[in-house]
């Protein structure tokens, strides 16, 4: 009997084999990228009693732990920034013994979802304001236009106007009926008389 308490103490407290898993995309939070990672124990060997999972920027060298998952066989991580690499491992855990899995790298640039989505958004949005800005601008000087145009109304040339009011029988030569018409009959009586009444040089012999 104490044999077997022996053997079967010595079976639970091994370390789990060595694990794998997946990961999918999940909908951003707040522009963050967002991944389940599937927790994928041994089928070979001990696969371990429960698992968490760690991950870290590309190039770092300090892991990032999540909180043991004792109840599921996934964990959600969150708040990764976009446009950046990241590398992902899970643990297996029993009692005292962790196995880690292989590293995977997880490149967010490459993933399509709400990340590209969000970004679209502001490219449009900036698209959009740009064009509501060039729109205002020909508008106010369309109206600046208006307003230049209504206060030189009525300045135009005086042959314009005639022309406008009907009136078309100007001469050739340009000008005015009331400069280019001769003098009638009594401005030139008038200045008959006018030279009658001037006295005339008298001559030697009245003299």
């Amino acid at each position: 009997h104490y044999i077997e308490k022996t053997t079967l103490k010595d079976a639970v407290n091994v370390a789990p084999a060595t694990p794998s898993f997946s990961w999918e995309q999940l909908p951003s939070d707040n522009g963050l990228a967002k991944f389940r990672i599937n927790w994928l124990p041994s089928t070979e060997g001990h696969p371990g009693t429960h698992f968490f999972t760690m991950h870290r920027i590309k190039g770092e060298t300090q892991w990032i732990r999540e909180n043991e998952e004792k109840n599921s066989d996934y964990q959600e991580v969150g708040g990764l920034d976009p446009e950046t690499a990241y590398e992902f491992r899970v643990v297996s855990v029993d009692g005292h013994f962790n196995t880690e899995s292989a590293t995977q790298e997880i490149d967010t640039n490459t993933v399509e979802g709400p990340i590209m989505v969000a970004n679209e958004t502001v490219a449009n949005a900036g698209w959009f304001i740009g064009m509501m800005l060039a729109l205002a601008f020909i508008i106010i000087l369309f109206i600046i236009m208006c307003i230049i145009r209504r206060n030189r109304g009525g300045k135009y040339d005086v042959h314009d106007r005639e022309l406008a009011n009907g009136r078309r029988d100007y001469p050739e030569e340009g000008g005015f009926h009331q400069y280019s018409q001769p003098l009638d009959n009594k401005s030139a009586g008038r200045q008959s008389v006018s030279s009658a009444n001037k006295p005339g040089v008298e001559s030697d012999t009245d003299s």
